[in-house]
């Protein structure tokens, strides 16, 4: 021990033989509470940079909460924001940021997704569109005054999967005739698109006009359809393994199937879809 520390460290020893009791016990405490290491700011090390845990809890968590982003850092909003604009970071790690921003609503936060959206609503890279998909839904989650300007410019957005997403935002906040509009856009597309079927249903319906039970039959129809397609293929990717109980394969496999008897048989349903279109 090197002769400074030596000396340090008799001082308590000093000052417990010469002092009165109660100072005795005042020097005791002061040295005890010296000996504590300082804790390290909270939410990042040293320097208070919580971007390493966010990103590292980000990593593992598509779908993160309020609490557990708040045990993390104190104000995770700014390193959430850092995060989603580090084009270093991985672009899903940037994705989940901004989604997680939809539990921090704030001026600051509405101001920095109706921002993404202008900057990347002309966007034609797969990262940009999948950051821009999580900032639309974050942006009508939090509906701020310049929700509705800013999604707005999502209009010209040719993204199969960004359409889909603001007509789903517009019916929500009751712009019904422009849900429309861009729903009759994705239908022309893809005519199975088993959510566009259903919320055109529901625009048919709450228009008065008649005719919305044949776009539920045919919403209905696509699952059930498709399903039991994919769940054979997994059965049939598991092999001998997608038969046994301890796999959920053929349980998926069978409520596949039961899928098409719920509201009668597929065919069924084609000839009521087909006598309801003939008779339009």
């Amino acid at each position: 021990m090197p002769p400074g520390d030596r000396v340090a460290a008799t001082i308590p020893q000093r000052l417990c033989y010469r002092l009165p009791v109660p100072l005795t016990y005042l020097a005791i405490a002061v040295c005890a509470l010296a000996a504590v290491p300082p804790t390290p700011a909270s939410g990042g090390g040293k320097t208070g940079d919580a971007r390493p845990q966010l990103a590292a809890y980000l990593a593992s968590h598509d779908v993160p909460t309020l609490a557990e982003l708040r045990g993390l850092a104190s104000a995770p909003d700014k390193p959430l924001m850092a995060i989603a604009e580090d084009v270093r970071a991985e672009g899903l790690i940037r994705a989940r940021a901004v989604a997680a921003l939809r539990l921090l609503p704030s001026p600051a936060v509405q101001g920095f997704l109706g921002k993404l959206v202008r900057t990347k609503a002309k966007s034609n890279d797969a990262t940009e569109r999948l950051i821009l998909r999580r900032a639309a839904v974050a942006l009508g989650w939090i509906s701020g005054p310049r929700a509705a300007a800013d999604l707005a410019l999502l209009f010209d957005n040719a993204d199969p999967e960004v359409r889909p997403l603001l007509a789903r935002l517009l019916f929500d906040k009751g712009q019904l005739p422009q849900a429309e509009t861009i729903v009759d856009e994705v239908l022309k597309l893809s005519p199975q698109h088993a959510e566009m079927l259903w919320l055109k249903a529901q625009l048919v319906r709450k228009a008065g006009r008649s005719g919305w039970e044949n776009f539920m039959r045919m919403a209905a129809q696509s699952p059930q359809a498709t399903a039991p397609i994919w769940a054979n293929y997994a059965v049939e990717l598991h092999g001998g393994y997608g038969y046994i109980e301890e796999y959920p394969v053929q349980k998926w496999y069978r409520d596949a199937k039961i899928l098409e008897l719920y509201e009668g048989t597929k065919e069924a349903e084609i000839m009521t879809i087909g006598r309801a279109l003939q008779a339009r």
